[in-house]
């Protein structure tokens, strides 16, 4: 696993020249064809709601805004013309942020019968999409009270036994303020 090595100036996050360079290889293999053996496959939105009958999305490159103190994501899907085994992993990043992944729609065969796990921990295994489905991997981040404001810039690999599938860009923009700790929420519940 590949980590970019980052330097801060003025709570912006500036690459290496190593990770610069990286990164514009990376970003030349975003501008080709990610469709290997037709795969459709795109990053968008964690609160989509991605059903296995989910038409496919375009979008290769994603932001993810968020607060100090906060989870948020984004899911990167896939949806195959024929059946498919596909794994997703980290080719660069501060995995510090990375909270972590979980394989959306995933099916698992019990006693004759497929039953959805929705949210199984997902730790770059290959996974089996079937045709004509789409099935997301849910990717956290997680920030913390003193994780500098700005913007991380990560990137995902997607392969199969053909080689790679798609690469897909997220940049996770940290505001500069953080979240209360300690969560309340008033409430007028059992006065009565």
């Amino acid at each position: 696993c590949l980590t970019l090595n980052i330097t801060q100036t003025n709570n912006v996050v500036l690459p290496s020249p190593e990770g610069k360079a990286r990164k514009e290889s990376l970003q030349k293999l975003l501008q080709e064809n990610t469709m290997n053996n037709k795969i459709s496959s795109w990053i968008t939105h964690s609160y989509n709601k991605l059903r296995s009958d989910s038409e496919a999305g375009a979008s290769k490159k994603y932001t993810v805004y968020m607060a100090k103190g906060e989870t948020e994501g984004c899911q990167i899907a896939f949806r195959p013309e024929v059946e498919s085994k596909i794994s997703l992993k980290l080719v660069s990043g501060d995995s510090s942020l990375l909270y972590g992944m979980s394989a959306l729609n995933h099916k698992h065969l019990i006693e004759g019968k497929y039953y959805t796990d929705s949210t199984p921990p997902y730790n770059g295994e290959e996974i089996a999409v079937g045709e004509n489905e789409t099935t997301p991997i849910l990717v956290e981040f997680r920030t913390y009270e003193n994780t500098e404001a700005g913007d991380y810039e990560f990137v995902f690999e997607a392969v199969n036994g053909e080689g790679v599938i798609g690469t897909y860009e997220g940049t996770v923009h940290v505001w500069n303020f953080a979240l209360p700790v300690n969560k309340t929420l008033q409430t007028a519940v059992g006065l009565g």
